[in-house]
This record gives structure tokens, C-alpha cells and sequence, in this order.
């Protein structure tokens, strides 16, 4: 029976055994190839059944060493004050309202007429505008960031090379008393002057750099030229990051073509242009509202 085995297996070397042709020798070298699969079959039926399943998780969080702390810019809904019409003598003139919301925030497809912008000039140049703008520019310190000397009313003028035009959007907005942001604070530090002064498509807002905006040591001109490190006093935790605190202006709305009160506030990454027409956080007046951040690569 063996003999007919080792004649008929196609298992390589069992037909020299059964032919007696080098028995010895074949016979040697099968029993090392069973021994041989017999230790593999034993290694690997233990480590099958030895092995676990194992599963990794891998977190798509970066460490908060490897990124900027983002720009937090806050749009005011009001971009003219009520109290603003009235400090420069427009309250109760709504077609001279309508040319400076026309010119200054909303625009219009008709160019303005010669008439018209001699009407515009001429607002421009009245003593309560020209009073509003040294007032605007010595409470919010723009003179010094400018490095420019600082302005003086005589009564009928702004004593000041800077041009009127240029700053009707951020005397509007607020400023002095209960300006739209009121305070802003980061970790330990305070801020009480983030006035807006960068245009969007929501109009003049505030884009708050905290790694910048509130460092003491930077002067006002440095703070626009200051290369932010990564990583730099960031801290994560609830009690931690930015706080603002913001006056909606409820009863000092006078924007017409913004129906509400309130404020839109947008995160950004630092150096990009905010865009409050998407991914906005709306803020309504009488809220507390918290915005979380999680870093990501």
C-alpha cells in the first residue's frame, strides 16, 4: 500500500522512496519538508490566534502650536448713526441724505451730476462736518498712525491735510461715546479702541488681529507692518481666546437700507479679505453669543 502510494502521489521525491532509488536520502528530505510545515502551520495558527484587531484613529486637530490664531472681523449692521445726521446738520434734509448714502455707501448706476457734487462739496466743507472730522480724528488717534500733526477746529475748519471724503464711512459708523465695539479683550489684555476701518462688501468694518491688536508694546504704525509667529499665545479653554462686547445701537439707527440692528461677525485666517457674505455669525442685541474654533490640517 505504501509502495502503490508513493507510486501513484504526485507529491515530488514519495516515487524515488517507493522505487528504492536513494531511499536514505529522499527519505531525509521529506521529513524535513513535513517538519518544515509543520512549523509553519504551528508559528502561524498561533499568531492568528494570538492577534487582536486593532484599530487607529487619526485626528485631522492640528496642535494649536502649528497655526495662527485666526482674524475675528465684526461688521456693525448700523453704518450710519442717527446721531451722526444729526451732528452735521442732515437730519431733517432727506434729499442731501439721499446723495450721501448714494455717494458714500450704496452708490447708484448714474454718475453724479456737477450739480450734485457741488451740493456734496459744499456738505463737505460746512462747519459741523469739518467739526465732526477733527473730533473723529483726535478721539481715534488717526493722526499719529498716519504720522500726521494733529488736527485743529477754527471754527469754520479742520486745520488738516487728510481729505474729509475719505473718512465719512468711519465717522458714521461710531466713535466717542459708546462706540460700536465697545471693549475687546484677549487672555489677560484689554483693548477700548478697535475702531472699524477696513471696507467689505457689509461695509466698514473691524478686522481684530489679537495677536496685534492687543500688544502694548507695538505702536500704532507697527501693528500694521507686525509679522504674526505661529502659536503665539494661544490657549485653548472657555475662558480663554477673544471677548467682545459690542453696542448694537438699537435706538441710534439711522442706515435705511439695513432693516435691522445687530452686528455680523466672520473668522478669518490672517492677511485674508473677510467676506460678510458667507459663513457670517449674525449677532442680535440683548444675545451672548460663543463661537468655537477648532484647528484643523
Amino acid at each position: 500500500m505504501w509502495a502503490s502510494f508513493c507510486g501513484d502521489t504526485s507529491l515530488h521525491g514519495y516515487q524515488y522512496v517507493g522505487r528504492n532509488e536513494r531511499r536514505p536520502i529522499w527519505t531525509l528530505v521529506i521529513l524535513a519538508s513535513l517538519g518544515l510545515a509543520l512549523y509553519f502551520l504551528i508559528s502561524n495558527t498561533t499568531d492568528y490566534m494570538d492577534s487582536t484587531t486593532i484599530t487607529t484613529l487619526k485626528s485631522s486637530t492640528s496642535k494649536l502650536t502649528n497655526i495662527y490664531y485666526p482674524s475675528v472681523t465684526v461688521c456693525s449692521r448700523n453704518q450710519i448713526r442717527e446721531t451722526f445726521w444729526t451732528s452735521i446738520g442732515l437730519k431733517d434734509s432727506p434729499l442731501k441724505k439721499k446723495k450721501m448714502l448714494q455717494n458714500f455707501f450704496t452708490g447708484r448706476a448714474k454718475a453724479m451730476s456737477d450739480e450734485e457734487n457741488k451740493t456734496l462739496k459744499g456738505i463737505m466743507m460746512s462747519p459741523e462736518v469739518q467739526k465732526e472730522f477733527c473730533e473723529y480724528l483726535i478721539h481715534t488717534r488717526l493722526y499719529i498712525k498716519l504720522q500726521q500733526p494733529k488736527p485743529s477746529y477754527n471754527g469754520s475748519a479742520c486745520n488738516s491735510s487728510m481729505e474729509v471724503e475719505d473718512f465719512i464711512n468711519h465717522m458714521s459708523v461710531q466713535y466717542g461715546k459708546g462706540q460700536f465695539i465697545l471693549a475687546g479683550f484677549f487672555n489677560e489684555s484689554s483693548n477700548y479702541e478697535l475702531y472699524p476701518d477696513i471696507g467689505t462688501d457689509m461695509g466698514l468694518c473691524k478686522t481684530i488681529r489679537p495677536m496685534v491688536d492687543f500688544n502694548d508694546l507695538l505702536s500704532l504704525k507697527q501693528k500694521d507692518e507686525f509679522l504674526i509667529p505661529k502659536g503665539a499665545d494661544v490657549i485653548s479653554g472657555q475662558t480663554n481666546g477673544i471677548t467682545l462686547h459690542l453696542d448694537s445701537e438699537a435706538y441710534d439707527h439711522g442706515y435705511k437700507p439695513s432693516a435691522g440692528a445687530g452686528a455680523s461677525l466672520v473668522v478669518v485666517q490672517q492677511g485674508d479679505q473677510p467676506l460678510l457674505g458667507s459663513g457670517t455669525i449674525k449677532l442680535m442685541p440683548g444675545t451672548d453669543t460663543d463661537v468655537t474654533i477648532v484647528p484643523t490640517v
